[in-house]
């Protein structure tokens, strides 16, 4: 898996201190990129678990369902999924996803993950936002076998 973060950095900022920011997202060397009059930062990094922040963070605030969503909906080609995030959010150690058209004061946190040829989505987002289930954290196959069971409850009852 490849990781790939990028924002524009608004002249109300510091750079360093937006990378500060982000490293608490993903574990990459971050890069400032001067595009013309604009400036961005840019971090992209792969390897062993590239977006444990962003987990931990999730797991955190009891949002991986939302976040397996989000990832989901956002899928292109297969194997690129693009994110956006709240810088706002994230400068408090929060994670809030946010649609890029959304009116946004200083504009979103672009996060791209990549698999690679070997892997999939659900093996991915096992680890990165697991499934729950009553607010606890269970395998893609446990949930099924747990939802199967809820049903049969109730029709049992009905």
């Amino acid at each position: 898996m490849i990781v790939v973060c990028e924002v524009m950095v608004r002249p109300t900022e510091k750079a360093l201190e937006l990378i500060g920011i982000l490293k608490h997202l993903i574990n990459a060397d971050f890069k400032v990129d001067n595009r013309g009059s604009e400036v961005y930062i840019y971090g992209r990094t792969s390897g062993n678990h590239p977006l444990k922040g962003f987990t931990e963070k999730l797991r955190d605030q009891r949002i991986t369902d939302v976040a397996r969503s989000q990832i989901r909906q956002n899928v292109e080609n297969e194997t690129l999924s693009s994110v956006y995030l709240s810088r706002q959010a994230l400068a408090m150690e929060k994670i809030s996803f946010v649609g890029f058209n959304d009116n946004i004061p200083l504009g979103p946190i672009l996060l791209q993950i990549i698999l690679d040829e070997d892997e999939s989505w659900d093996d991915v987002l096992d680890v990165v936002a697991p499934k729950t289930f009553k607010g606890r954290e269970v395998s893609i196959q446990e949930y099924f076998r747990l939802v199967e069971k809820e049903r049969a409850k109730k029709q049992k009852k009905g």
